[in-house]
């Protein structure tokens, strides 16, 4: 992304430069001495033949090996760097001049072949007869010392861009009209036995390259399948192709795959909805929840809709609260993004049918924004109907004369009536309730010194069983103050106060 190129573009780039390096290639090795190398290994030695600058090329084969060649035909074998057949080895050199070159050693032959190229009036003579098969190449005109000069720089050419393809990392191959092997570097011959070759590339018709994508199944193979991106040129009569080892971005896309899948898996038991934008804005993935909460049709989720047309399809869906005016809405949907983005936006939605939504966005990879939308309207239910009983409460215990205090468990005043604040003026602070030692040292501070407030404090803070219990203070006005303490089910106290008649 950026200003960087992505795999393909450099794929792309590279092919496009191999390409026309190899169209330079072919022409050279067509009017060039194509390279090979002086016949060896079992049997006698070639017998070569004298004066190479005046010698045409030519090869004595004798049950399939070389046993005469010209000086001029051995210079040609000199520079063959692979491992063939001794005829593999001159068709290689001889077929990309002479189209018709026999794949096989000829058992009974005699003919002609013209060169490919028009302007090369040279002619390739092949005789074969009881095991014996002579090739030989006539040129059209003698050689020169401009000839020779040429020849030579060619030659030199010819090796450095034969040792650049041979050496080249990812496998590069020619075949002719009849899907004939011409030749191929290395990294082809390794991939070869796999059967790259018998795949059914597809052939350009005209001069624009042609990309497949092959699949080589090795099974019991130590790299397991393999991916190639084979793209195909033509050169004349040759077709040149070009393979890519795609095999880590295939692995890459599949391990993606897999995850995203699990996380589709994952995702649908959530019974929250999870909605997935990417950095285009665009819907990439939903969970079935969010089709439950929302009202949407799968089909419109799934045709990857932006951000503002699914707000858009709530809002008419009444899924969101109505926006006072659609341009302040349409500026908000705006905002909404960039807080998401920050992972600052979070909204809680009273719905017009009586539901609530609780909202959240959050940034997610690569640019992505996450939502995830919850149905609270049973808490939110659960919370008021408990607002209700607790003012229902309340209201209860201002009835009553006696000033009543509840301490919960942990020691903090939950509850008290109105008589009690008439009592002790001592309402609920706003930092929070007072505990059952700032209540008591505030009771002691308006009676007259008591170890009842001490005793209290005790009984608030027991574990276990409790009793009942009651005592008599009087207060800095005189007045006398009957208390009663009792434990309540739930693990709090009761403090209750009345001043007798």
């Amino acid at each position: 992304m950026g200003g960087c190129l992505s795999m393909q573009s450099l794929t792309t780039v590279a092919l496009v430069l191999i390409a026309s390096f190899l169209a330079a290639f072919s022409a050279l090795f067509v009017t060039s001495a194509l390279a090979a190398r002086r016949p060896s290994g079992p049997g006698a030695e070639a017998i070569v033949t004298a004066d190479a600058e005046a010698s045409p090329v030519t090869f004595l084969f004798q049950n399939g090996e070389i046993r005469d060649v010209s000086e001029a035909g051995a210079d040609l074998l000199e520079n063959v760097e692979y491992e063939v057949s001794d005829w593999q080895r001159v068709r290689d050199l001889l077929a990309p001049r002479f189209r018709d070159f026999p794949a096989d050693l000829p058992r009974e032959a005699d003919v002609t072949l013209p060169a490919t190229d028009p302007a090369d009036r040279a002619e390739a003579r092949i005789t074969a007869q009881e095991g014996t098969v002579r090739v030989h190449i006539a040129e059209a005109e003698p050689v020169s010392a401009a000839d020779r000069h040429l020849r030579r720089l060619s030659e030199t050419r010819l090796r450095h861009r034969h040792a650049a393809v041979a050496r080249a990392p990812f496998p590069v191959w020619a075949t002719d009209a009849g899907h004939r092997l011409l030749w191929s570097n290395a990294a082809y011959r390794r991939i070869a036995g796999d059967g790259i070759l018998s795949t059914g590339l597809p052939l350009p018709r005209d001069g624009t390259p042609v990309t497949a994508r092959v699949e080589l199944d090795r099974p019991g193979g130590v790299d397991g399948t393999r991916w190639f991106d084979v793209t195909v040129q033509r050169d004349r009569d040759f077709w040149l192709h070009y393979a890519t080892d795609v095999s880590p971005v295939i692995l890459a896309e599949i391990a993606q795959r897999d995850f995203v899948q699990t996380l589709t898996k994952t995702f649908a038991l959530l019974s929250s909805g999870l909605a997935i934008f990417d950095r285009e804005r665009k819907l990439s993935l939903f969970n079935p929840a969010v089709i439950d909460l929302t009202g949407l049709e799968p089909e419109f989720l799934s045709a990857r809709p932006s951000l503002s047309a699914v707000f858009e399809a709530l809002r008419e869906k009444r899924v969101m609260p109505e926006p006072s005016n659609l341009r302040s809405w349409r500026e908000a949907i705006a905002d909404l993004d960039a807080r998401a983005t920050e992972g600052r936006f979070a909204d809680t939605w009273t719905l017009p049918g009586g539901g609530t939504y609780r909202i959240a966005g959050r940034p997610y990879p690569n640019g992505a924004i996450a939502f995830v939308l919850e149905d609270i309207s049973d808490q939110i239910g659960m919370s008021r109907r408990m607002h209700e009983h607790i003012n229902r409460a309340q209201s209860v215990l201002d009835t009553f004369e006696e000033a009543v205090a509840i301490f919960a468990p942990d020691g903090r005043l939950t509850i008290s009536n109105a008589a009690h604040l008439s009592l002790w003026e001592h309402p609920m602070a706003e930092e929070g309730p007072p505990t059952v030692m700032e209540a008591t040292q505030h009771w002691q501070g308006r009676t007259e010194p008591t170890p009842v407030w001490g005793e209290f404090r005790d009984f608030a803070s027991e574990i276990g069983g409790r009793a009942e219990w009651t005592a008599e203070v009087r207060m800095t006005d005189g007045r006398r103050l009957h208390c009663r303490f009792a434990p309540l089910g739930d693990g709090s106290t009761l403090a209750a106060f009345h001043v007798p008649d």
